[in-house]
């Protein structure tokens, strides 16, 4: 007998079970903020720590207004869905953005 990719080869069958959800991705949480005048070039941190039995998948970035800077610096990785964002004024504009991290069912 063989076992899919998250479990192994016991005396009762597999164990574990892959879950019914493997490889759906799902939104974790959802941020959103912005900056004004002047002079700003920051970083700011969102999210965390993956739901238990996912991994980081990717962050989904809309700007919603203003011309000012502001992109996703470092993703996470592996379980951590900690991502860093750069946040920059171009002239006098601002920036008003939104980041949805992702995270992908995996093995428990």
């Amino acid at each position: 007998q063989s076992c899919d990719e998250c479990g192994t080869v016991t005396c009762t069958g597999c164990n574990p079970r892959k879950p019914t959800d493997y490889g759906e991705v799902v939104t974790l949480s959802t941020h959103r903020d912005w900056i004004s005048c002047c002079s700003i070039n920051l970083a700011r941190n969102y999210g965390g720590a993956c739901t238990p039995g996912y991994v980081y998948e990717t962050t989904e970035r809309t700007q919603h207004s203003g011309r000012g800077y502001c992109e996703v610096e470092e993703h996470g990785s592996g379980r951590s869905c900690s991502i860093k964002t750069r946040w920059q004024n171009r002239g006098l504009e601002g920036a008003d953005c939104e980041f949805t991290i992702k995270q992908k069912r995996v093995c428990n």
